[in-house]
């Protein structure tokens, strides 16, 4: 009996002894999460600025990011972390990851083209003109904006700006039309989620 009673002692020990060993814990957080990674704006134009960020990420671990050829790393605070990164010069639909030591995540982010707004280049003042914009995503809100700097006196002066929004056609172009009293030399700028574009108009005396 004594003899037995030796024998399960000793495989109780066993199996406490399993109980508590070390675990490899994984980089995730809270533990048992898994982690995620995301690219924002989605879809960005081609050489256009993209903010890649991790989440459910253990505070403290380095975080690689790859973004097509593009690599960066950043140590995750409060379970995130995050960086920014050049789109790919070519459009098409590439894989950005995420890797702290065994957590992995990966997601797909789709280039477009860069953008293009083109006006008139010369119009004369008090006369109506298009804006063009073209090669945006399709669908998406887009704003033109028509500006000058206008001395004033040294070094000052004043910004005459127009504004004008409008959404995108399903060829992912739209239209403007702009009438400008003051003569000199604009920069029209369009900008939308992940694109933006800029041309010069001359606005003439004639």
């Amino acid at each position: 009996m004594k003899r037995g009673l030796i024998t399960l002692v000793a495989a109780v020990g066993v199996i406490g002894a399993a109980v508590v060993a070390p675990i490899d814990v994984a980089n995730a957080y809270p533990p048992g999460t898994a982690m995620t990674v995301s690219a924002s704006p989605n879809p960005v134009g081609i050489g256009q600025s993209v903010t890649v960020s991790a989440s459910n990420v253990k505070p403290g671990c380095k975080v690689e990011f790859k973004f097509g050829e593009r690599e960066a790393k950043a140590t995750a605070t409060g379970g995130s972390a995050s960086v920014t990164l050049k789109a790919p010069s070519k459009a098409g639909t590439y894989r950005v990851s995420a890797s702290c030591g065994r957590e992995r995540a990966s997601s797909t982010v789709k280039v477009i083209g860069r953008g293009e707004v083109h006006g008139p280049g010369h119009v004369c003042e008090s006369k109506s003109f298009t804006v063009n914009a073209t090669s945006f995503a399709k669908g998406t809100k887009i704003s033109v904006v028509l500006r000058k700097s206008t001395p004033v006196g040294g070094s000052r002066g004043r910004t005459v700006a127009f504004v004008k929004a409008s959404r995108t056609n399903a060829s992912g172009t739209a239209s403007f039309r702009f009438k400008v009293n003051t003569p000199g030399v604009y920069v029209v700028s369009a900008v939308t989620a992940g694109q933006r574009a800029a041309s010069a108009i001359s606005v003439d005396k004639c």
